[in-house]
C-alpha cells in the first residue's frame, strides 16, 4: 500500500498522526485522560485519509476501528474482572478505534504489543524498587503507534515470515 501513496501525502498523513499522538501521550501523562478531541477527532481524521488515499480499503478500514476498540475493551474488561477495578479508561479504548483508523488491524495489534511491551519495562523496574507509581497506559499506546506508523510493516512481514505466513 505505501508504495501506492505519494510521498507529500503521506508525510502529511504522519505529521497529524504523530501530532494527535504527541498530544495523547502528554495529556495522558499529564491528567490521566485521552480527551475525545484526539481520539474520536483523530478517529474523522484516520477515515478521511484512507478514502483520500484508497477507496476501497476505505470500508475496510471503517470496521478495522472496531477491532482496536474490541481488543482493548476486551482486555479492560478481563482486567476489571481479574483486579476488581477499572483496569482500562475508555479514552485508551477510543484511542485504538483512531490508531485503526491510521494504521489498519495489524497496526492496532503490533501497537498494542509494542504498548505493553514498553509499558512492562518501565513499570516492573518502578515496582521492584518501590516507586508503585501509576503510569498511564494511553502514552505506552502512542509510543507504540509511532514506532508502528513507522516501522510496522518490516516488523509485521518479518512476523509473517517467521511464522510462514505468505
Amino acid at each position: 500500500m505505501a508504495a501506492t501513496i505519494i510521498p507529500e501525502w503521506q508525510a502529511l498523513r504522519g505529521a497529524v498522526f504523530f501530532t494527535i499522538l504527541l498530544g495523547i501521550a502528554l495529556t495522558d501523562a499529564r491528567q490521566y485522560i485521552i480527551p475525545d478531541e484526539f481520539s474520536l477527532g483523530g478517529l474523522g481524521l484516520g477515515l478521511l485519509f484512507s478514502i483520500s488515499l484508497d477507496f476501497p480499503p476505505c470500508f475496510s478500514r471503517c470496521s478495522v476501528r472496531s477491532v482496536g476498540f474490541a481488543l482493548l475493551w476486551a482486555v479492560g474488561a478481563a482486567g476489571t474482572r481479574i483486579f476488581k477495578e477499572d483496569a482500562m479508561g475508555g479514552g485508551d479504548i477510543k484511542m485504538m478505534a483512531m490508531v485503526g483508523a491510521f494504521l489498519g488491524w495489524e497496526g492496532v495489534l503490533l501497537t498494542t504489543f509494542l504498548g505493553a511491551l514498553l509499558g512492562t519495562l518501565i513499570f516492573v523496574p518502578l515496582s521492584v524498587i518501590g516507586k508503585k507509581r501509576l503510569v498511564p497506559f494511553g502514552v505506552f499506546l502512542a509510543l507504540g503507534a509511532a514506532v508502528t506508523f513507522l516501522f510496522g510493516q518490516p516488523i509485521i512481514r518479518w512476523y509473517g515470515e517467521y511464522l510462514m505466513i505468505p
